[in-house]
């Protein structure tokens, strides 16, 4: 048994090699909740957006379901999600625009993306076709985007605070949050009135992923959807006693329809009612009185100016909003005259 000949021996290998197999660890979710205004006609009501990538590049990544709570324990799923919407961040701050619904030729922003960008031509801008991105809080289409590295676009030729966000024009900064806004990727996450303005708990666990050792994140949905958009013009005029009628040009959230005689603009509120500021001079910092009228034009009688502590006859500084029935006012349009 102690035989060196039978402890030792030699024998053939196969010339045989098992491939390497490199299996990717499943990816957890990120999920943006998104509370801007209505992408099409059909998601008018209270609701919000949801978006959602995968949190590590080159992680597996089946799917995820989105699942709220209004107390923090118990959970409801309210959606099945197989589709990554493009997100990032801004590298570079966009800057501020005021010139209107023309294209910002000046300006530009480099974003950090998780999928590509595209150019397009200025046809497929006005017509609508082209991508649309959320940077920050405004609603931007680009007709450029050229590759700086993968990943890394810089956009320019802007078509500017789409959607009613040009308020936000003047917002931004380095590391603004940038979603594609894609109707194949983004999903509506349903609300009713009485959930507006108030914070619940949501989660996104990947498939296979226990929802007990998901990370939660509060979220409230204020109902920006349902907010009027500013005023498209609001004219001032006087008679001889100073008293003035306010006259506003409106828009809508709505899509236009062209008709055989026209364009119909859909109101979109259950009724046409604004609210009025007037302030006490130009720095619009001083309210000296409110008021609502219902109909597209309204007064501001010489009487009342003077009760606000107003002079008849100097310039009026207005701040003019247009009403929702259910988030009350919307974005303000300014006037001096």
């Amino acid at each position: 048994l102690d035989d060196a000949s039978v402890l030792t021996q030699t024998s053939l290998a196969s010339d045989y090699t098992t491939p390497t197999i490199s299996v990717p660890l499943q990816s957890e979710t990120t999920l943006r909740l998104l509370d801007i205004p209505i992408l099409r006609d059909a998601d008018n009501d209270a609701g919000f957006y949801m978006a959602v990538t995968r949190t590590t590049a080159g992680g597996a990544w089946p799917g995820c379901t989105v699942a709220e709570s209004a107390d923090g324990t118990v959970y409801e799923n309210i959606a099945t999600i197989t589709s990554e919407a493009v997100t990032g961040q801004a590298t570079t701050e966009l800057g501020d625009w005021t010139g209107g619904n023309v294209m910002d030729h000046a300006s530009t922003v480099t974003i950090q993306i998780t999928g590509t960008a595209s150019s397009y031509t200025d046809d497929q801008v006005l017509a609508g076709t082209a991508q649309a991105w959320l940077i920050g809080d405004e609603i931007v289409t680009a007709r450029t985007a050229t590759l700086v590295s993968a990943g890394v676009y810089t956009l320019s030729n802007l078509l500017r605070g789409q959607r009613g966000t040009e308020w936000a024009t003047g917002t931004h900064a380095v590391g603004d949050r940038v979603v594609a806004l894609s109707a194949s990727t983004l999903r509506r996450g349903d609300r009713e009135a009485g959930q507006l303005d108030v914070a619940y708990s949501f989660k996104a666990p990947t498939f296979g992923r226990s929802l007990t050792t998901t990370a939660a994140q509060s979220f409230t949905d204020t109902g920006v959807g349902l907010k009027p958009f500013s005023p498209a013009d609001v004219e001032v005029d006087r008679d001889a006693s100073n008293n003035a009628t306010i006259t506003v040009r409106r828009r809508s959230r709505l899509s236009h329809r062209f008709l055989r005689d026209g364009i119909d603009t859909p109101l979109g509120e259950a009724d046409e009612s604004y609210s009025v500021d007037a302030y006490t001079d130009g720095t619009y910092t001083t309210v000296a009185a409110t008021f609502t009228f219902t109909g597209s034009s309204g007064s501001f009688t010489a009487a009342a100016q003077t009760t606000a502590g107003l002079t008849p006859g100097n310039t009026l500084y207005l701040a003019v909003h247009q009403l929702s029935a259910v988030v009350g006012r919307g974005y303000e349009k300014r006037a001096a005259a």
